[in-house]
């Protein structure tokens, strides 16, 4: 049996991870990394290329790592969160039966803060075999070409776009050091502030900017890595990497 233990302080990311899980498809799994060399657990969520991945390296008490790729059901990754209150580690045990199944168990311990005389319910819930887009996603995002950009720097971008709701659309544009900005169909440009140094040009939705913010929150790194492709664009920090919809952008 595989125990591993995310920190209770890599809670926020997690439940970053939770809202990325769009239950709404059908067939909606998280494909799970187990890195043996690096203690990291790694979760790919999302439709390509609308993807998400997030990496956790492992509390030191986690116990008998092998490297491992399957999926789980993304209604149970939903809900990990909710099975340990705020303090708690994050236990997970990854068990294979002599059959060769896989399963994910935790033990859910808030039925025991609401009721002493509950016993804690194990949860489990049957591995299946990783899903291909999501390891694609990994590997594309090796070998994106990402523009490197201060956290400050975004934080400035995220700030400029809050002050400009409702928008459709922003463009920020690095060349000619102006913002393009479209509302109910209408589009307006203005010239940047002298002080705003662009890292990159890149076009924004409210959407995104909601994304950017919550990245600035989470990472604990000070930079933050941009490619933007198409109508998507792809951030990355040293624990996760997202992409977001720029679709409908003129």
């Amino acid at each position: 049996t595989m125990n591993i233990i995310i920190p209770a302080s890599k809670r926020p990311l997690i439940e970053t991870l939770s809202q990325h899980i769009d239950t709404h498809y059908a067939d909606c799994v998280v494909t799970v990394l187990i890195n043996k060399t690096d203690r990291s657990i790694t979760f790919i969520c999302g439709q390509s290329p609308l993807c998400a991945e997030y990496s956790f390296i492992l509390d030191e008490h986690s116990t008998d790592l092998k490297d491992k790729q399957f999926s789980i059901d993304g209604s149970f990754a939903k809900q990990i969160t909710h099975y340990f209150s705020d303090k708690q580690d994050i236990k997970l045990e990854l068990d294979v039966t002599p059959s060769g199944a896989t399963f994910v168990e935790l033990v859910d311990t808030t039925a025991l803060s609401k009721d002493q005389f509950q016993t804690a319910a194990l949860r489990r819930c049957q591995c299946g075999d990783p899903c291909d887009e999501h390891l694609m996603y990994i590997t594309d995002n090796q070998q994106r070409q990402t523009t490197t950009a201060s956290k400050s720097a975004i934080e400035r971008l995220v700030y400029e776009a809050n002050e400009r709701i409702p928008f459709e659309f922003l463009e920020f544009n690095k060349e000619e050091q102006y913002l393009r900005i479209q509302r109910q169909g209408e589009i307006e440009d203005k010239l940047l502030p002298h002080d705003l140094k662009l890292p990159v040009s890149l076009v924004l939705t409210p959407q995104v900017t909601e994304q950017m913010k919550k990245l600035c929150r989470l990472t604990s790194g000070n930079e933050i890595e941009i490619a933007q492709q198409g109508e998507v664009v792809t951030f990355k920090t040293p624990e996760c990497a997202m992409s977001c919809s720029l679709t409908g952008v003129e």
